[in-house]
């Protein structure tokens, strides 16, 4: 049936073949499972690739593959909204100088936002390329954690100054928009303690990722 499966180009199918080289439901006797070839099986049924684990080590690794390639395209997606234009960047300073409220009135003020926006950009960027590549896994995640532990207080404090915007919206304006600014004040809120907790996980799976030794690296595949 493979050459039939194959035939149709599917591109959501996956096939998966367990082989333990023996026939465990009436006895267990041994099979030809470790004479046939399933790589010229697939290539020749047309499948589009041929993959191959013999441990539990080795699906280990494809796993902790998956996980960092899935970390890095978090934060370079998110480095990429943030720095990507002008406008941008000029919304992630603002947001940034959130960590220094107490220093608005210091005169070295804006230079530390910009420091700290550039810093962060150039974390996520590098911390994310050095976790896909492989290059140095432990480095990358230092570096998003370093990231990470601001980010979880921006987030924090944005919660709680979207309800004050909103209390000095409504002492200027009239009653009729009272509701209105509230449910977006709520929103916010909800918003930006939903992204708090999702820096917690990742911050959570950037330390598993310094803690762990010897995962394959994207470059590792390809030499």
């Amino acid at each position: 049936f493979t050459p039939i499966i194959g035939s149709l180009n599917l591109e959501n199918f996956h096939h998966y073949v367990l082989n333990n080289f023996s026939h465990e439901s009436v006895g267990g006797q041994p099979t030809v499972g470790k004479e046939i070839d399933f790589d010229k099986i697939s290539m020749g049924s047309n499948y589009d690739s041929y993959y191959k684990c013999q441990s539990l080590n080795d699906l280990n690794e494809i796993g902790m593959l998956v996980l960092r390639i899935a970390v890095a395209y978090i934060y370079l997606h998110g480095a990429y909204m943030i720095g990507s234009t002008k406008k941008r960047r000029q919304i992630g300073i603002q947001r940034t100088s959130i960590l220094f409220g107490d220093l608005n009135s210091n005169k070295y003020h804006q230079a530390l936002t910009i420091f700290a926006f550039s810093s962060a950009l150039s974390f996520m960027t590098i911390g994310s390329l050095l976790i896909l590549s492989g290059i140095s896994i432990k480095l990358g995640a230092l570096m998003l954690i370093i990231f990470t532990i601001p980010a979880i207080l921006v987030h924090k404090r944005e919660s709680v100054k979207s309800h004050l915007l909103a209390e000095r919206i409504i002492k200027g304006c009239n009653g009729t928009i009272h509701e209105d600014v509230h449910l977006l004040a709520n929103f916010s809120h909800a918003g930006h303690r939903s992204s708090g907790n999702k820096n917690y996980m990742l911050l959570a799976v950037n330390i598993y990722l310094y803690l762990m030794d010897n995962s394959i690296g994207l470059i590792n595949i390809f030499i």
